[in-house]
Protein backbone atom coordinates (compact mmCIF):
# COMPACT_ATOMS: atom_id res chain seq x y z
CA UNK A 1 0.00 0.00 0.00
CA UNK A 2 2.97 2.30 0.51
CA UNK A 3 3.80 2.02 -3.21
CA UNK A 4 0.22 3.02 -3.94
CA UNK A 5 0.64 6.25 -1.99
CA UNK A 6 -1.30 5.22 1.12
CA UNK A 7 0.17 6.93 4.18
CA UNK A 8 1.53 5.17 7.27
CA UNK A 9 -1.39 6.03 9.55
CA UNK A 10 -4.00 4.76 7.07
CA UNK A 11 -1.97 1.58 6.39
CA UNK A 12 -1.70 0.91 10.14
CA UNK A 13 -5.43 1.49 10.67
CA UNK A 14 -6.37 -0.76 7.74
CA UNK A 15 -4.10 -3.54 9.02
CA UNK A 16 -6.06 -3.56 12.28
CA UNK A 17 -9.55 -3.69 10.76
CA UNK A 18 -11.52 -6.68 9.53
CA UNK A 19 -13.04 -6.13 6.10
CA UNK A 20 -16.43 -7.67 5.29
CA UNK A 21 -17.33 -7.94 1.60
CA UNK A 22 -20.94 -8.26 0.41
CA UNK A 23 -21.03 -9.01 -3.33
CA UNK A 24 -24.07 -8.57 -5.55
CA UNK A 25 -24.08 -10.05 -9.04
CA UNK A 26 -26.19 -8.86 -11.99
CA UNK A 27 -26.28 -8.69 -15.78
CA UNK A 28 -27.17 -5.50 -17.65
CA UNK A 29 -29.37 -5.18 -20.75
CA UNK A 30 -26.34 -5.71 -23.01
CA UNK A 31 -25.53 -9.05 -21.33
CA UNK A 32 -22.49 -7.68 -19.46
CA UNK A 33 -21.97 -9.15 -16.00
CA UNK A 34 -21.50 -6.75 -13.06
CA UNK A 35 -20.35 -7.48 -9.52
CA UNK A 36 -20.95 -4.74 -6.96
CA UNK A 37 -19.14 -5.23 -3.67
CA UNK A 38 -20.23 -3.40 -0.53
CA UNK A 39 -17.29 -3.14 1.87
CA UNK A 40 -17.60 -2.62 5.63
CA UNK A 41 -14.73 -2.36 8.11
CA UNK A 42 -15.04 -3.72 11.65
CA UNK A 43 -16.89 -1.28 13.88
CA UNK A 44 -19.37 -0.55 11.10
CA UNK A 45 -17.14 1.88 9.18
CA UNK A 46 -18.10 2.04 5.52
CA UNK A 47 -15.38 1.57 2.92
CA UNK A 48 -15.87 2.63 -0.71
CA UNK A 49 -17.89 0.10 -2.69
CA UNK A 50 -16.22 -1.69 -5.59
CA UNK A 51 -17.92 -2.19 -8.95
CA UNK A 52 -16.51 -4.77 -11.35
CA UNK A 53 -17.64 -4.72 -14.96
CA UNK A 54 -16.67 -8.10 -16.46
CA UNK A 55 -16.19 -6.98 -20.05
CA UNK A 56 -12.37 -7.07 -20.35
CA UNK A 57 -12.24 -3.30 -20.98
CA UNK A 58 -10.20 -0.70 -19.12
CA UNK A 59 -12.15 1.68 -16.88
CA UNK A 60 -10.65 4.82 -15.34
CA UNK A 61 -11.63 5.45 -11.71
CA UNK A 62 -10.69 7.66 -8.82
CA UNK A 63 -10.51 5.61 -5.64
CA UNK A 64 -10.71 7.31 -2.22
CA UNK A 65 -7.75 5.28 -0.96
CA UNK A 66 -5.55 4.60 -4.00
CA UNK A 67 -6.25 7.68 -6.12
CA UNK A 68 -6.46 7.61 -9.92
CA UNK A 69 -6.39 4.10 -11.32
CA UNK A 70 -7.31 1.98 -14.31
CA UNK A 71 -9.11 -1.34 -13.82
CA UNK A 72 -10.01 -4.23 -16.09
CA UNK A 73 -12.01 -7.36 -15.10
CA UNK A 74 -13.13 -10.44 -17.02
CA UNK A 75 -14.19 -14.08 -16.67
CA UNK A 76 -11.25 -16.46 -17.14
CA UNK A 77 -10.33 -20.11 -16.95
CA UNK A 78 -7.60 -20.95 -14.44
CA UNK A 79 -5.17 -22.08 -17.16
CA UNK A 80 -5.52 -18.68 -18.89
CA UNK A 81 -4.01 -16.79 -15.95
CA UNK A 82 -0.57 -15.27 -16.59
CA UNK A 83 0.86 -15.74 -13.08
CA UNK A 84 1.68 -19.33 -12.13
CA UNK A 85 0.97 -19.14 -8.39
CA UNK A 86 -2.52 -17.79 -9.11
CA UNK A 87 -3.21 -21.02 -11.03
CA UNK A 88 -2.49 -23.27 -8.05
CA UNK A 89 -4.79 -24.89 -5.51
CA UNK A 90 -8.18 -24.45 -7.18
CA UNK A 91 -10.93 -27.06 -6.88
CA UNK A 92 -11.95 -29.10 -9.93
CA UNK A 93 -15.19 -27.13 -10.35
CA UNK A 94 -13.29 -23.82 -10.36
CA UNK A 95 -10.90 -25.18 -12.99
CA UNK A 96 -13.91 -26.26 -15.05
CA UNK A 97 -16.14 -23.17 -14.63
CA UNK A 98 -13.54 -20.40 -14.19
CA UNK A 99 -13.22 -17.33 -12.04
CA UNK A 100 -13.01 -13.54 -12.21
CA UNK A 101 -9.62 -12.14 -13.20
CA UNK A 102 -8.59 -8.54 -13.05
CA UNK A 103 -5.77 -6.08 -13.28
CA UNK A 104 -5.75 -2.76 -11.45
CA UNK A 105 -2.96 -0.29 -12.12
CA UNK A 106 -2.11 3.25 -11.26
CA UNK A 107 -3.07 5.91 -13.75
CA UNK A 108 0.53 7.08 -13.82
CA UNK A 109 -0.17 10.21 -15.86
CA UNK A 110 -2.60 11.44 -13.19
CA UNK A 111 -1.08 9.92 -10.03
CA UNK A 112 2.68 9.99 -10.68
CA UNK A 113 2.84 6.42 -9.32
CA UNK A 114 3.63 3.18 -11.14
CA UNK A 115 2.11 -0.01 -9.69
CA UNK A 116 -0.04 -2.91 -10.82
CA UNK A 117 -2.14 -5.49 -8.98
CA UNK A 118 -3.27 -8.81 -10.47
CA UNK A 119 -6.47 -9.96 -8.79
CA UNK A 120 -8.29 -13.28 -8.96
CA UNK A 121 -11.75 -13.51 -7.45
CA UNK A 122 -13.92 -16.56 -6.96
CA UNK A 123 -17.57 -16.24 -6.10
CA UNK A 124 -19.15 -19.18 -4.31
CA UNK A 125 -22.87 -19.40 -3.74
CA UNK A 126 -23.95 -21.14 -0.53
CA UNK A 127 -27.53 -21.76 0.50
CA UNK A 128 -27.70 -18.34 2.20
CA UNK A 129 -24.81 -16.22 0.92
CA UNK A 130 -22.74 -15.22 -2.06
CA UNK A 131 -19.13 -15.52 -0.88
CA UNK A 132 -16.27 -13.63 -2.55
CA UNK A 133 -12.74 -15.03 -2.23
CA UNK A 134 -9.87 -12.81 -3.41
CA UNK A 135 -6.22 -13.60 -4.26
CA UNK A 136 -3.91 -10.71 -5.08
CA UNK A 137 -0.42 -10.35 -6.54
CA UNK A 138 1.04 -6.88 -6.13
CA UNK A 139 4.16 -5.42 -7.63
CA UNK A 140 5.77 -2.48 -9.30
CA UNK A 141 5.76 -2.83 -13.06
CA UNK A 142 5.86 -0.92 -16.26
CA UNK A 143 2.08 -0.52 -15.83
CA UNK A 144 1.27 -2.91 -18.63
CA UNK A 145 -2.15 -4.52 -18.44
CA UNK A 146 -0.81 -7.83 -19.71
Amino acid sequence: MKLQGVGYIKRTAIANFTLTLEPEQSTDDDGVEHVKVKQTLSGGFKAPADHLVLNDKEISKEDDLFGHLIARSWRAKVDELDIDFLKEGWSDDTVEYGLIAGVVKSDTAKSGRDWVIHVVRLMVRSSRHLILIIYVRFGVSSSSME
